[in-house]
């Protein structure tokens, strides 16, 4: 019964450091609920073969069996599972043979009448393996800091209170020979309690850290979120007092042709020339929106010195339900984006291909743009220098998007990026 238990709780350490060890080197291919299921059943079966069978080497089998079927639930080759499982097992095994020495050292006993003590037993299975736990989240700190934050003070306390355990346990283990049965299995499940108390606290320190971590992630984004509407706001004021120059220029110029028409025939060619490039200035639309127009013409000069190929195709009506800014928000980001990404790669492959178009209820924009997968750039990452759209970019408009119950998705192919909104759009 008491040996039950303790190869209950021990077959739950192991799930979490298989857990724990797969998520410093592989990302799951499935959804978390999938990846909690597929762990529960790996801890039930794994707790019946350890009371059914006794023989080490089926064991050693059922275990390195487990972990190479759980390591289907990541993202690695064929070469990387059956590594991983294999250094898994062996960690595994060198944290009870570590256990295992030491008591026999302290003991003086062999290690067959160790385990015939419970509380031996015990540390063998379920202390050496919180210990694992802990030296495995510590590595993964280092190793994958972004998925483990945990801090310094707390992965040593965390060591120090598994190490301290194990010996409150060790001196704990004489007086129990001592003890009835029904009282032996509750100092077990008492000593449990308190390994499960110093796993949860390292655990604990590390929820309070991402929380924060998420807190000023969401902070971050709120500021560049406010930083972009200030930019997009500039931006669509000075279109305006462009706009507002144009116009009267343009007027005092067929003044100016009027009152000249007579009498100085090349200062009138001169004149007209003036007024046509006005005229077609003027004309310049990239989109049925204004605010939009006067978004892609800001980005025009580094589009144009950067030798990239710009089309812009827009069927959409000038009155609809996503407002200016938020339609500023989504093509400025994207843009900036696709130029950035045409910035790093050979200037014969540089072009940006942008369609927006309403078809019934639902505003469709899609960008594309060349990229190069060899250059091994992440089109996640941000390595923009605009102090206005440095990070966040995608999470901004992934924010917008959703405001509008719309559709976000991105598709990375070996020699080009597309970027597809789709934004639900009542035509008022």
């Amino acid at each position: 019964m008491i040996k039950a238990i303790i190869d209950f709780f021990g077959v739950v350490l192991e799930a979490v450091i298989i857990s724990s060890f797969f998520n410093m080197f592989a990302t799951p291919k499935v959804a978390k609920k999938w990846l909690l299921l597929a762990y529960s059943a790996y801890i039930v079966v794994a707790t019946v073969c350890c009371v059914i069978f006794k023989q080490e080497i089926i064991l050693f089998l059922r275990i390195l069996v487990a972990v190479f079927a759980l390591s289907f639930l990541y993202n690695c080759s064929m070469l990387k599972k059956i590594l991983y499982s294999i250094v898994i097992m062996v960690l595994l095994l060198l944290a009870e043979i570590f256990i295992g020495l030491i008591l026999s050292a302290i003991t003086g006993q062999e290690v067959q009448n160790l385990i015939d003590n419970p509380f031996y037993y015990m540390q063998g299975v379920v202390i050496s393996k919180s210990i694992l736990v802990v030296i495995i989240k510590a590595s993964g700190h280092y190793i994958k800091p972004k998925s483990v934050q945990l801090s310094k003070p707390t992965i040593v306390v965390s060591l120090f209170l598994s190490l301290a355990t194990f010996f409150l346990v060790y001196v704990m283990s004489d007086y129990a020979k001592q003890l009835k049965d029904k009282n032996m299995v509750l100092m077990v499940v008492a000593i449990f309690g308190l390994v499960v108390a110093n796993l949860s606290l390292m655990y604990l320190f590390e929820w309070q850290l991402k929380r924060e971590e998420k807190h000023n992630t969401e902070l971050q984004e709120r500021q560049q979120m406010e930083m972009q509407i200030k930019y997009f706001e500039e931006v669509l004021d000075t279109r305006k007092e462009y706009d507002k120059v144009i116009h009267d220029f343009k007027n005092q110029l067929f003044a100016v042709q009027d009152a000249i028409v007579k009498s100085k025939a090349e200062g009138l060619e001169k004149i007209k020339d003036l007024c046509n490039f006005v005229v077609d200035t003027t004309k310049l639309k990239y989109t049925q929106n204004d605010a939009l127009n006067a978004l892609i013409h800001s980005k025009m000069p580094i589009v144009n010195k950067n030798g990239i190929a710009f089309s812009c195709k827009s069927f959409m009506a000038k009155n609809n339900a996503v407002s200016d800014l938020d339609m500023c928000i989504i093509v400025g980001n994207l843009l900036d984006n696709a130029i950035e990404a045409c910035q790093r790669i050979q200037a014969e492959s540089r072009y940006i291909d942008m369609q927006i178009k309403q078809q019934e209820e639902y505003l469709y924009i899609e960008i594309k743009n060349g990229f190069d997968t060899t250059l091994g750039v992440d089109i996640k990452e941000s390595h923009k220098k605009d102090k206005h759209m440095h990070g966040f970019g995608i999470a901004n408009v992934k924010d917008v998007v959703e405001n509008y119950n719309g559709f976000f998705n991105l598709e990375n192919k070996e020699e080009e990026v597309i970027v597809s909104v789709i934004l639900h759009n009542i035509i008022y």
